[in-house]
């Protein structure tokens, strides 16, 4: 049995962060509106079907499992994960970077390789969220412009840089086995309540 709260929250959440209407969403899963108002609402007993959560999981790319309030990372569709970082560098609250990283690489014998551990050279493109604002990307929106010339422009993103970094010490805590999950648990969620939204 399933907790029917959890599926209407993530899918009042997927609307909200994708700003899809309930005529959008119900019309690409074959419903009318006011059904869908109902099941949303829970209203006369009404709830969706399991051709409509599949549907809604496809629309936004997700898997059913998180849906249905299955929160394992692992169940993150790479689509899922490749829309919010779009969206993210698009808001202009992150920028995107090339960099190179040595990187231990078997040479795989079923190629023609030897099986052997190298160290290459790879290159990678990342995503960070910079501290400090670049004006040539704001010239033409006048108060981004003005308040960082009069106030400076070290302030856009300093309260996501410090979660990360947060987030990274307490990670690397976890992974290394030096705390357990439940710690780091309550830790992370303690970091993001304490964020604003």
């Amino acid at each position: 049995m399933f907790d029917n709260d959890i599926l209407i929250e993530n899918v009042r959440m997927l609307m909200s962060n994708n700003k899809t209407t309930q005529n959008e969403l119900s019309y690409a899963l074959g419903m009318s509106q006011p059904n869908f108002n109902r099941a949303l609402n829970q209203a006369d007993g009404k709830r969706f079907t399991i051709e409509q959560i599949f549907g809604i999981a496809s629309y936004y790319g997700v898997s059913i499992d998180w849906l249905m309030g299955n929160t394992d990372s692992s169940s993150l569709s790479d689509k899922a994960i490749c829309d919010f970082l779009s969206r993210v560098v698009i808001s202009k609250k992150a920028k995107i970077w090339k960099f190179e990283m040595d990187e231990a690489v078997v040479d795989p014998i079923c190629y023609g390789g030897t099986g052997e551990e190298k160290i290459k050279t790879i290159p990678y493109t990342t995503i960070y969220f910079p501290k400090y604002l670049h004006l040539s990307d704001y010239i033409d929106e006048n108060d981004y412009y003005a308040e960082a010339a009069n106030l400076g422009n070290n302030v856009e993103n300093c309260h996501v840089n410090t979660f990360i970094e947060k987030f990274a010490r307490l990670y690397n805590l976890y992974r290394q086995g030096d705390m357990d999950e439940e710690d780091f648990q309550t830790l992370l969620q303690k970091h993001l309540d304490s964020m604003s939204d």
